[in-house]
């Protein structure tokens, strides 16, 4: 009902609306047709049918380029390595030289947490459950630092509805060894000129922590 309310609101058309899957059991294994479990900007995605919408930027950033009213469904776990993006910027912005604007109308795109209500996605609520997203490294993941960017553009939304419980990981350092720092955080950020909401249903939780393991162990910060 919530997103029947959104779309009417803002005269949305799912008609060209796509979904994809993201994570895994293990959160480690590559893109295969719409759905995948790791990220990192030399993810090569080409022979992928079909293609899922991921790119390496000009700067060398992945890039997971969503469209208005896109879903993508977030699944067990997830693995970040280096500067990789979700980015909405929505239909083409036009201003013509007499300063006339077209294509600026609100528009949405969804990240669904754990589980989805999309009828035709039904199939995937095999995998209901918490999510993880935590740092990562090796294989050809080589990237010393993970961030996760949500990027808007303007009088966009990227709306993201916990179903499941969320959680944000880094990694600790393997031993408590002093000279060892083969740590690495997971840092999440916001950018753009719209708006990414997180929607929470009823008991669920976002949590921002670490690997238990290594040094230093405890709790991390909850909402």
């Amino acid at each position: 009902m919530k997103r029947l309310l959104l779309s009417l609101l803002t005269l949305t058309c799912a008609l060209s609306a796509a979904n994809y899957k993201l994570g895994s059991d293990t959160g480690t294994d590559d893109w295969t047709g719409t759905a995948g479990g790791l990220i990192y900007p030399d993810l090569d995605v080409t022979e992928q049918s079909p293609t899922p919408p991921f790119v390496k930027s000009e700067y060398g950033d992945g890039l997971f380029v969503m469209q208005s009213d896109d879903t993508l469904v977030l699944y067990k776990n997830i693995k970040i390595n280096g500067n990789n993006e979700i980015s909405f910027q929505g239909s083409f912005v036009d201003i013509t030289d007499d300063g006339v604007i077209s294509g600026d109308a609100e528009e949405l795109c969804y990240i669904d947490v754990g589980s989805t209500s999309l009828p035709e996605l039904s199939a995937w609520n095999s995998d209901a459950g918490p999510v993880t997203v935590q740092a990562y490294k090796g294989g050809n993941a080589t990237k010393d630092h993970a961030q996760l960017v949500f990027n808007a553009g303007q009088n966009r939304t990227i709306f993201v509805t916990v179903n499941e419980d969320l959680t944000f990981k880094g990694l600790n350092d393997s031993s408590s060894d002093v000279s060892v720092d083969d740590g690495m955080p997971l840092y999440v950020s916001f950018r753009g000129k719209g708006t990414t909401v997180f929607a929470l249903q009823s008991g669920k939780i976002v949590e921002f922590t670490r690997d238990d393991e290594g040094v230093l162990p405890g709790p991390g910060i909850s909402t």
